[in-house]
């Protein structure tokens, strides 16, 4: 007579097969009783048991088999009796294993010089080959900032990123998938436009010199062209000795017509110097210096203009700077 306890099983289970053996004869019994595991009659596993059964008395025997490393699927038990070699008894009861699809996930993470480690480990604990999808939320921006072991898919759905791993493995399998923040990166960044910030703030507080040319028509002789130069002390300090120096190259005359400040006036083999002097700037204060210039001849085309030069003193110390090169265009 046989028990079995129940047909359906997960692995984490066991397989329970309860027999009752009884003895008829008057005097004990030594038999051995084995059972086989098939699956597709194909023989598994197998364990051999030696009993004694007392006279004329029953024995219970229980058959355990733990299924935790059985893939999902059908299977029989076998159980045979044997008393002096010979088969006296046969038992076979149907089975299945269910499939059970389970990951065990650990995660842990680190700090590391302008990064940040992130490290998953991925276990199958389940029976049966599977695959896991690890998803992780990040920042859309710091997808350029991140480096990996395996390369993810990135999603982005309803303003959310994600990190998305596929891992396929087998019953008891385990792998590592980390990836890593490279914040070096977005500093460098930072820096950047903190430099690049302090440089147009710094700029827009600095002394400017600047050369326009208002002009329209032919370039004539004798027909004068008008040349600015726009000085600006956009610091918050007094500028003193403010030098400021133009030349005219030979191709044009400069005018004796000045309307504002008139400078000194020095022919040279290279050209006519122009310098004006101006003991002191305040801050914000501006000056605009004129001059007329005319062509030498007929000219058909441009005519590019050297860049003004200022020498000053600002905080006891001497410096430079020069302007722009203007263009007189002929028409």
């Amino acid at each position: 007579q046989s028990f079995f306890e129940k047909n359906f099983y997960y692995p984490n289970e066991s397989l329970k097969l309860v027999l009752e053996l009884k003895n008829f004869a008057s005097s004990a019994q030594n038999a051995t009783l084995s059972f086989e595991i098939l699956c597709e009659n194909k023989i598994l596993t197998s364990k051999s048991f030696k009993l004694e059964i007392p006279a004329k008395e029953s024995l219970n025997f229980t058959f355990s088999l733990p299924l935790d490393e059985f893939v999902p699927g059908s299977y029989k038990v076998r159980g045979s009796l044997f008393y002096e070699g010979k088969l006296t008894g046969l038992i076979e009861k149907d089975f299945e294993v269910a499939r059970v699809v389970e990951f065990e996930v650990k995660k842990s993470e680190r700090a590391e010089f302008l990064s940040q480690v992130f490290e998953y480990t991925i276990k199958n604990v389940g029976n049966d080959f599977a695959t896991y999808e690890l998803k992780v939320e990040t920042k859309p921006y710091l997808r350029y900032l991140i480096s990996y072991s395996q390369e993810p898919e990135f999603i982005e759905t309803d303003g959310k990123a994600f990190l998305v791993w596929k891992i396929s493995l087998k019953p008891d399998e385990s792998t590592k998938v980390y990836y890593r923040i490279n914040y070096l990166p977005l500093l460098l960044l930072v820096l950047f436009l903190a430099a690049l910030i302090y440089l147009i703030v710094r700029k827009s507080f600095e002394l400017s010199i600047s050369k326009f040319v208002t002009h329209k028509g032919p370039l004539v002789p004798k027909k004068g062209i008008r040349v600015l130069i726009e000085v600006k002390n956009k610091t918050r300090s007094s500028v003193k000795n403010v030098v400021i120096e133009d030349l005219v190259p030979p191709i044009l005359k400069v005018v004796e017509k000045f309307e504002t400040l008139k400078p000194e006036v020095k022919k040279l083999p290279e050209g006519t110097k122009l310098t004006w002097k101006i003991a002191n700037l305040h801050p914000d204060e501006e000056r605009v210096l004129s001059y007329y210039v005319a062509p030498m001849l007929h000219i058909v085309g441009t005519i590019k203009l050297p860049a003004a030069k200022i020498h000053y003193t600002i905080k006891k110390r001497r410096k430079s700077k020069v302007s722009n090169r203007a263009t007189i265009k002929g028409e």
